[in-house]
């Protein structure tokens, strides 16, 4: 089971630490300190003390030369650089301790743990470092910190204030894979400090301990004051807790010596320095919370506590397991651990209380003791989580530490298909193609990937997969009640035959029930069953199954899960495998009911005040079935009128969706069952007949009344069939009538969890936890459908509200935000963005995640980007060349906080990306005809005709058989779609050729002008690419310096499709490889993809193939710019743009321009007089360019033939013949 380092409960004053060692946990170096004999020894085991202080001499040391105690957690020897025994003010001190090399080269995760008691000084200015070297000394990287108050940065996330509680860290960034890793503690600028001591070194690959996954009592913040269910008992009656802070102790955003410095107000505080100043016995108490159906108790409290040492205080965390008697869990008391006199300690608690598991009357204390006048204690987001009876989060690296733990893998898959190719599809822990994580998983998972393996058994060729995978022996003996959860993401391919089944065994493996099934609801045997118990379709959602039946009592309780009869199937992930007590399960947001109950016991959500195992127990909107149509006062919304809006039927609407006990790849299998009594609602985009560009169908339950409530829920049964990247599902909630809306769950193409599966149905029953609504007196639900071109459909019913009756938090969004811009940013240069400070009404909200949006217009009616943060969300850095060059832009930005209220977005802010220095050559297509080229730009085609004649309308037409100029609006009228998701590389008008919508071979060439280049240096092309890549077709760009030579630029193709040498890409195999779906440009009928290049040899396109990922709708959509070495110093350039495809996608191209870095912006020479010279001829006048000039002439501007009138001339005016045929002029630069 998944391991945990904690600190255990203590039996006795005398404080200790363990670590919860896993037989699986790698330990790459620990160390104690004990049994050296002297520091020489220390130094001797290959650490190093290096004293570089000039004048202090505070060295670490084994000798601890102040008598200090023993760090929290630490017995016998520790290691101890001691400012204040050295008897100097240390004004320069520079200690340091570094361990000896670690190897950690096969470490896939490092953490580093240690014991410790750092005391900076609160009015001093000590700077305590942890730094670690991946490189043996070389380079030093800092991972923590402790400061004076007086010099370090406030807030959970600051470094003022000593610390008392062992440190974890996560180096597995920095250090995973290093040969010589280097921990180093340092000791600096210790002005009047006093010590700090380090035990118990280890580093290791077991993660900190976070507690259990259960929450028993949700976080509390103490944003409404100290809440009625708390107890707070005082000897005094004048000075109890409170969260009032009676002598202004919240330092803010300037730490202090006597300042609360890493909470954030409110937070409780028992503050003896205010007056009066009388003896105090002093307790804060939880409520009591019911433990009895969970293993081990974690009690979570950031504490921070000035400590007097003249008149001794003791503050102590206690835990009662009958509501009258005590037991000290952890002391702050100086007889015990090293404290300091009038020392600030910052600490962030996890304590592990075992002997609280099974008890249903526990309650834990912060006493504070004293004579009076003792400073202060304050604590802030206390929390009480616990471990179920069995629990695994997979967080291995290998499968044999899987089964190294006690699981078991089971391939009893047939040995070889008929040509002798081993099925294989077993579970594992390494996740071979790269799947995301479902909900309420993190990190590693076990998958069973029959999508993966090669080859698949054929269509209803069952019996031929066969994956098991089996837990451990769980003993359950004692418990009388037993539910089984685990996240997951079923995906049986709708037309595919896989079986998902959930077993149980109490006979040690021996037999096996069956008590949970997912099943492609196209199963060849028939074993797909529809309606509300059957077992067809996938999930996305967690599990939660009701086993007491079963499993309680017993002691020899396996867990199966079994994968099998898998053709044409995809995967199944399994993680966080958990038995407890409780029915429901905890995924953070999304709950899940138990299958076929209507029990609506379900987890907590983190950040809520609901316990886990306490339901809705009121109902606040009845169940709703939808028997009698779409209720009066419920609104049905739709852009799209003419279209099939949400609608409530039996039959499944137009297209008769209701599987009625037949399950089907495109039915309603588990909401429908008979078609004349089985009620549900259905949007059916599918159905939709005239094929909206865009589609925004809402339903909208009423308004509800939640003033009263503390928590609220949404229950739903949801089915639906999704179509990737175009379809998006949210269940939404508004406070406010309307006016806002927050999405409380999501169907959408995200990474992580992982969206719905193009063309599978899903069946997930869920509870959705809407107490972000609770306290509002206009609350509403919607069930909101987005997507364009018959995107399948969604379907749900027994929708029901349900709440808790109590005071609610205020939930208030944070304040509109605004946004800072650069006025001008160079094209080749990242552009810097930032918000607002975050403010918020709630007093500790915390900004979690910002959405940035950039507009092409003010008023922000023209999206082009969307980017969502959660890191340093404030502030948004755009790449270079992320933007079109030689426009101005428009920036907004949302705040949303921990809780995931999201403010108002601000008002967009501009910011102009400069157009590039020294273009040579720009077309933007605006002034060429639609549907046409622009002058001197010609295509060639050997396209296959469909529909004969022009059509701009009709994508088949002859308009489309090559590349040509589309406007933006055609683009978006004729194609929509993936053709217009992202604006942000083309604007108005562009050059354009489909593929996708035609048939046979689509073989398109587009040709520039020769273009003038002078002699130029230092030369790039650039233009906005509109593109996505197909697993059968190669766009190129080549150009041309006025030779048969053609020189590459770039050359896209699927990934997947280049073949490659050592890791080497082999151009020559790759160009050549006959591609059955290839277009066949020669005409031979063995299609390659060199075929349509026209560089030769093969080899030189090396560098410039550009690996693209099929059928991704943005990944490949990029403003190229591409360094053209071969034509500097050459007197012009021609390109060619080559797509050459068999019904793949399209390719747009927009902002072409050629572009030198070493010129400065220079305009063309202009032509501004042309006069009869009475000589004889005609005098030529011109203005900007650079030097030497050569006058060109030709006949005509349709493809014209340039020739030079003249010699060059360093002047601005020139006389030529005047010939009687027509002509036209031109100034160019003439080059070297």
């Amino acid at each position: 089971m998944m391991a945990k380092m904690v600190c255990c409960a203590l039996a006795s004053a005398a404080a200790m630490l363990f670590l919860a060692a896993s037989a699986r946990a790698e330990v790459y170096f620990t160390e104690n300190f004990n049994g050296y004999a002297d520091d020489a020894a220390v130094v001797a085991a290959g650490w190093q003390i290096l004293d570089q202080s000039p004048v202090a001499d505070p060295d670490w040391t084994i000798t601890n030369p102040g008598g200090r105690l023993n760090p929290f957690g630490s017995t016998g020897q520790f290691m101890v650089t001691d400012t204040d025994a050295a008897g100097d003010d240390g004004t320069d001190t520079n200690e340091s301790l570094v361990t000896p090399a670690i190897d950690l080269s096969s470490a896939p995760s490092v953490w580093l743990h240690f014991n410790t008691a750092m005391a900076p000084n609160d009015n001093g200015e000590s700077r305590f470092h942890v730094d670690v070297s991946p490189d043996g000394g070389a380079s030093w990287t800092n991972v923590f910190s402790s400061y004076s108050p007086g010099i370090g940065a406030g807030g959970p996330e600051g470094n003022a204030d000593g610390r008392l509680f062992p440190v974890d860290l996560n180096l597995t960034s920095i250090l995973a894979g290093a040969e010589t890793a280097h921990v180093r503690f340092v000791n600096l600028d210790g002005n009047d400090g006093w010590f700090w001591a380090v035990d118990d070194v280890t580093v290791d690959s077991t993660p900190a301990n976070q507690g259990g996954s259960i929450i028993l009592l949700g976080k509390e913040a103490f944003t409404i004051g100290i809440p009625d269910t708390w107890t707070v008992e005082s000897a005094s009656n004048t000075n109890p807790w409170t969260t009032l802070d009676p002598c202004g102790r919240a330092a803010g955003d300037t730490p202090g010596s006597s300042k609360v410095n890493r909470l954030v107000a409110p937070f409780a505080i028992l503050d003896s320095d205010c007056d009066p100043d009388q003896p105090e016995d002093e307790s804060l108490i939880t409520p009591a919370i019911d433990c009895s159906k969970v293993g081990t108790v974690y009690l979570h409290a950031l504490s921070e506590l000035k400590w007097n040492n003249g008149n001794p205080t003791i503050c102590d965390i206690d835990v009662s397991l009958n509501g009258t008697t005590w037991e000290t869990l952890f002391s702050y008391n100086s007889d015990l651990i090293p404290m300091v006199d009038d020392e600030i300690v910052f600490d962030n608690i996890v304590l592990a209380v075992p002997q609280a598991a099974g008890e249903a009357n526990v309650q834990f204390r912060f006493r504070f003791q004293g004579s009076g006048d003792e400073w202060w204690w304050a604590v802030d987001e206390v929390m009480v989580t616990a471990d179920g009876y069995f629990e695994e989060q997979f967080n291995y690296v290998s499968d044999a530490e899987v089964t190294a733990a006690g699981w078991q893998i089971n391939d009893n898959s047939t040995t070889t298909n008929p040509d002798g190719i081993e099925y294989e599809a077993d579970w594992t822990i390494t996740n071979p193609a790269g799947r995301a994580n479902p909900y309420a998983s993190q990190g590693a998972f076990m998958i069973a990937d029959s999508d993966y393996s090669s080859p698949d058994p054929g269509d209803g060729e069952v019996g031929l997969i066969d994956e098991e995978l089996i837990s451990p022996t769980i003993d359950l003996s004692e418990i009388n009640e037993a539910y089984l959860h685990f996240a997951t993401y079923i995906e049986p391919n709708d037309e595919g035959d896989s079986v998902n089944e959930v077993d149980i065994s109490i006979d040690n493996g021996q037999s096996w029930q069956n008590v949970f099934a997912a099943v492609s609801p196209n199963h060849a045997g028939g074993w797909a069953i529809a309606g509300e118990d059957g077992n067809a379709d996938g999930r996305t959602i967690p599990v939660s199954l009701d086993i007491s039946g079963i499993a309680a009592g017993q002691s020899q309780v396996k867990v199966r899960f079994h994968y099998y009869d898998a053709t044409d199937d995809w995967f199944w992930i399994v993680d966080s495998v958990r038995i407890d007590g409780y029915p429901g399960f905890k995924t953070g947001l999304v709950i899940a009911f138990p299958p076929n109950s209507t029990d609506l016991n379900f987890a907590s959500a983190p950040g809520t005040q609901t316990p886990v195992g306490v339901a809705g127990t009121t109902t606040i909107m009845p169940n709703q079935g939808f028997e009698n149509g779409i209720p009066n006062d419920w609104t049905v919304l739709s852009d799209t009128p003419d279209d099939q809006p949400w609608i409530a039927t039996s039959d499944g609407g137009q297209c008769f969706r209701n599987a009625a006990g037949w399950p089907g790849a495109n039915y309603v299998n588990r909401l429908g069952d008979d078609v004349d009594s089985d009620f549900f609602a259905l949007l059916d985009s599918d159905c939709n007949g005239t094929d909206p560009t865009t589609e925004d169908q809402q339903l909208i339950t009423h308004s509800m009344d939640l003033t009263n409530y503390s928590s609220a829920y949404i229950h739903v049964k949801s089915e639906l069939k999704h179509n990737v990247g175009e379809t998006i599902c949210d269940i939404d909630v508004t406070r406010d009538g309307g006016a806002t809306w927050m999405t409380l769950f999501r169907y959408g193409d995200s990474p992580t969890p992982p969206g719905p599966r193009d063309n599978e149905v899903y069946y997930d029953p869920m509870v959705v936890d809407a107490s972000i609504a609770a306290g509002a007196s206009d609350v509403q639900f919607r069930f909101r459908f987005r997507g364009s071109e018959w995107e399948w459909w969604w379907a749900i019913d027994d929708i029901m509200v349900t709440g808790i009756p109590g005071q609610a938090v205020s939930y208030e969004p944070p304040n509109k935000p605004s946004v800072m811009a650069p006025a001008n940013t160079d094209p080749l240069a990242p552009v810097a963005l930032s918000g607002s400070t975050f403010s918020d009404p709630n007093p500790g909200d915390t900004l979690a995640r910002a959405t940035w949006l950039i507009y092409a217009d003010a008023e922000g009616t023209h999206l082009l980007q969307q980017h969502i943060l959660d890191s340093n969300p404030a502030h948004l850095t755009l790449p270079p060349l992320s933007l079109l060059p030689g426009y101005t832009y428009y920036a907004a930005v949302q705040y949303e906080d921990q809780l995931g209220l999201k403010s108002e977005f601000s008002d967009t802010a501009p910011f102009a990306v400069q157009e590039f220095n020294g273009v040579l050559f720009s077309e933007d297509f605006e002034d060429a005809p639609d549907f046409g080229l622009p002058t001197g730009w010609t295509e060639e085609n050997h396209t296959t005709p469909d529909v004969a004649g022009l059509d701009p309308n009709n994508p088949d037409s002859d308009t489309y058989l090559g590349w040509t100029v589309i406007p933006e609006a055609t683009l978006a009228s004729v194609y929509g779609g993936n053709r217009i998701n992202n604006g942000g590389v083309y604007k108005g008008k562009s050059v354009y050729a489909e593929s996708d919508q035609r048939t046979g071979n689509q073989i398109q060439y587009l040709f520039t002008p020769d273009i003038p280049i002078n002699g130029a240096t230092d030369l790039y092309v650039f233009f906005g690419s509109n593109y996505v890549q197909n697993q059968d077709n190669i766009a190129a760009l080549e150009y041309n310096l006025g030779g048969s030579q053609w020189y590459p630029a770039l050359y896209m193709l699927d990934q997947d499709d280049i073949l490659m040498i050592d890791g080497v890409i082999d151009a020559e195999g790759t160009m050549t490889r006959v591609d059955p779906e290839a277009a066949d440009v020669d005409g031979d009928g063995n299609g390659t993809y060199g075929e349509a290049t026209l560089v030769r040899p093969f080899a030189d396109m090396t560098p410039f193939i550009s690996p693209r990922v099929n059928d991704n709708d943005l990944e490949s959509k990029r403003l190229e710019f591409i360094r053209i070495e071969a034509a500097d110093g050459a007197a012009s350039v021609k390109f060619r743009f080559t797509q050459s495809a068999t019904a793949s996608w399209f390719w747009g191209v927009d902002d072409f321009k050629v572009i030198s870095l070493s010129a400065g912006p220079t305009e063309p020479a202009s032509i501004t007089a042309i006069a009869l010279n009475p000589q004889g001829g005609l005098n030529l006048t011109w203005e900007g360019g650079t030097g030497p000039f050569q006058v060109q002439r030709s006949s005509s501007l349709v493809n014209p033939q340039w020739v030079d009138v003249g010699a060059p001339t360093e002047a601005n005016t020139t006389t030529v013949p005047a010939e009687e045929a027509a002509g036209f002029f031109r100034v160019v630069n003439a080059g070297n």
